[in-house]
């Protein structure tokens, strides 16, 4: 059975639009079927393969997912403190700095605003206490 798509509602662009995963068919084998699930348990969640996997992405042949990266996920390289050709490794791409002007951390005179500074999408809720749950990661 294909799992469903991860729909999210974009507020800016007034829209439910369909979100790209970062080695979606991978996740979706190792988390959803019973032989993916037994090797993910086997391997992927011993240290040993995340400590490969994050030196793996320290070489420079790691260099060649930034840019096709970029593109895959729309990411708006103007944010950037360097450009995108820059990044010698995936994971001096992943740590990335912003330009200042990127993402404002504070408005004093906005009390309502919440901060996000990392990638990604975000759950938000008008109103917590009305939730019945959330993750918190």
């Amino acid at each position: 059975m294909a799992s469903e798509p991860l729909r999210f509602y974009h507020r800016y662009r007034r829209a439910i639009e369909t979100e790209a995963i970062y080695g979606e068919a991978w996740l979706r084998w190792a988390y959803e079927t019973p032989t993916g699930r037994f090797a993910t348990w086997l391997v992927a969640r011993r240290p040993l393969f995340s400590r490969y996997f994050g030196w793996r992405m320290s070489w420079r042949a790691s260099g060649r997912h930034v840019f096709p990266f970029i593109v895959d996920y729309n990411l708006d390289a103007d944010e950037f403190a360097k450009s995108a050709f820059e990044y010698r490794t995936f994971n001096e791409f992943f740590t990335r700095a912003l330009k200042p002007t990127a993402r404002p951390i504070a408005e004093p005179e906005n009390a309502r605003l919440a901060v996000f500074p990392a990638d990604g999408r975000h759950l938000g809720f008008a109103n917590v206490d009305d939730a019945p749950g959330f993750y918190v990661k």
